[in-house]
């Protein structure tokens, strides 16, 4: 993902499954100083449907101290400010497509070109794409969930009895997510 010549370094640490920090540094062009992010992202599915991520600067991480930022960052950097609020859920018409909202507010520290601005978020989107295939979860985490209900679905039907209304509710819920899931599968 570093593979841009603008991009100065780009590092995360995983918190946990849905949360990690991350160290972001890039150059705009010639006569800017790079531009140094710090911050943490956090991710959760909000419903069946929605899944939200939330990202904002940071003035400092346990993930990554002063020194390895100086030591993989030119000293000169200008520290950044972003806030950012992506949402995704299935479009209303076509399961096999997602609704993507994004709002993002930057303060890049100083004057930047407009051009600048349209070209990073064209790249960032593509980043966020990037990332998600390296650091998401989200596919183990309900085939696991999957795969229990499809348990107790056999054993009901070994048992000969059939499911209480609360069992036909997570039942359903699983054909739904299954359905989501192998649309949106790699």
């Amino acid at each position: 993902m570093n593979d841009k010549p603008d991009v100065l370094h780009r590092a995360s640490k995983n918190i946990n499954k849905h949360a990690l920090d991350f160290l972001y540094a890039q150059e705009l062009g010639v006569g800017t100083s790079p531009k140094l992010f710090l911050g943490k992202q956090i991710w959760r599915r909000v419903s069946d449907e929605e899944i939200i991520l939330v990202n904002s600067t940071v003035d400092n991480s346990s993930a990554f101290d002063k020194a390895y930022i100086d030591a993989n960052v030119s000293v000169n950097y200008v520290v950044a400010k972003a806030s950012t609020l992506i949402t995704f859920k299935p479009h209303e018409h076509n399961d096999a497509c997602t609704d993507l909202m994004y709002i993002v507010q930057l303060d890049l520290g100083g004057l930047i070109p407009h051009p600048f601005i349209d070209r990073g978020a064209t790249d960032f989107l593509n980043d966020f794409t990037l990332q998600r295939e390296q650091f998401s979860e989200d596919f183990e985490i309900d085939k696991q969930s999957r795969l229990a209900i499809l348990s107790d679905i056999s054993r009901l039907e070994l048992e000969g009895r059939s499911a209480t209304e609360s069992e036909k509710v997570a039942i359903w819920h699983a054909k739904v997510r299954r359905r989501a899931n192998e649309a949106s599968e790699p």
